[in-house]
């Protein structure tokens, strides 16, 4: 790696293999910056009507219809197919691939949703701009739903958020014992982590599940795979944002050091890049043109290069879900 860039070949794969592009990411040190605006994840969703959407019941007894068998089945296959292996691919887990299908036909209201969104792909709008930005906006929104499975999977478990451990909740005498605990949901814990973490990222501080850092505390992993990666992720996510500290800018240092050509990371890093130079914008992100000769350490230069990933993305990434992620942040700049 020269100089702080890596390279990498994406693939689109919207609905099949396609032509491949050589994307360059620049992956290097970013300096702080005062912080972005936090925004509701829901945002995004909200951007497009999408009159497929079922109502959201008012009371707890009031559920969606029942779904038919083959609707079912079709639910079963395209998420065994598509969205599990992709959102494990993007959390760098395994838990949604073995235990979120589960409990995605646990939740009526999910399976309500996921129904709205088959029928309204079949319809096909291939003329109609509006109503393909509808059906990608109920995409999105699904996506964003399965990716939270994991969170319906912790409500039996006492999570340390903090550590690789989880308690489980005693469950009353003459019980099932609590979905969550640890034997039967193993990776769990990493997923709901990560998931805090997108989730910090898209929507900016206040995650639930992301604590202050404390720094006296923090030991630089050695390992550059998954723990490695998405721990120094997690330190940069629950360190104050607009700190000019050094630990921030050493958290994204560190995270670029370990993106391994892994598309998945390339794409939380530059979240984290526009998470927190944005702010020294005067007008983003439509005041962001490409900076002419500043080097690879001036921030405007890592701001345009994060944004311009980012944005590529939305019709470059490998998997859709690596798309509607893209395209939900990309919406948010500007929503």
């Amino acid at each position: 790696m020269a100089a702080g860039w890596k390279a990498r070949e994406l693939g689109s794969s919207s609905v099949g293999p396609c032509e491949k592009e050589e994307v360059s990411v620049v992956v290097r040190e970013a300096y702080t910056a005062p912080p972005a605006k936090s925004v509701k994840v829901d945002d995004p969703f909200a951007a497009a009507a999408v009159a497929a959407v079922p109502p959201t019941p008012t009371s707890s007894t009031e559920l969606p219809s029942p779904i038919g068998p083959a609707v079912l089945d079709d639910i079963r296959s395209i998420y065994r197919d598509a969205f599990g292996p992709a959102i494990d691919d993007f959390f760098e887990t395994s838990w949604y691939a073995t235990r979120g299908l589960a409990r995605l036909l646990a939740d009526p209201r999910l399976c309500s949703r996921f129904a709205s969104y088959l029928e309204r792909s079949r319809l096909g709008f291939p003329d109609d701009p509006a109503s393909l930005t509808g059906t990608q906006s109920l995409e999105t929104a699904l996506i964003w739903s399965l990716m939270g499975l994991c969170r319906a999977a912790a409500a039996g478990t006492t999570l340390d958020r903090s550590s690789s451990s989880a308690v489980e909740l005693a469950a009353p005498q003459g019980s099932a014992p609590a979905l969550g605990h640890v034997p039967e949901e193993e990776g769990l814990i990493d997923a709901v982590q990560r998931f805090d973490i997108l989730e910090h990222l898209v929507s900016g501080p206040g995650t639930a599940g992301l604590l202050t850092e404390n720094v006296s505390a923090w030991t630089e992993p050695t390992d550059g795979g998954p723990e490695g990666f998405w721990t120094l992720a997690r330190r940069f996510a629950r360190l104050p944002e607009g700190e000019s500290s050094t630990a921030r800018r050493e958290a994204l240092r560190s995270m670029r050091m370990v993106l391994e050509n892994r598309e998945n990371r390339d794409i939380v890093y530059s979240m984290a890049v526009v998470r927190q130079l944005r702010s020294s914008a005067s007008n983003f992100p439509a005041g962001v043109s490409e900076p002419s000769g500043e080097g690879e350490h001036d921030p405007a230069t890592q701001l345009f290069v994060a944004k311009t990933f980012l944005e590529r993305e939305m019709t470059m990434g490998a998997h859709r879900v690596f798309q509607r992620l893209c395209s939900m942040v990309v919406r948010l700049w500007t929503g």
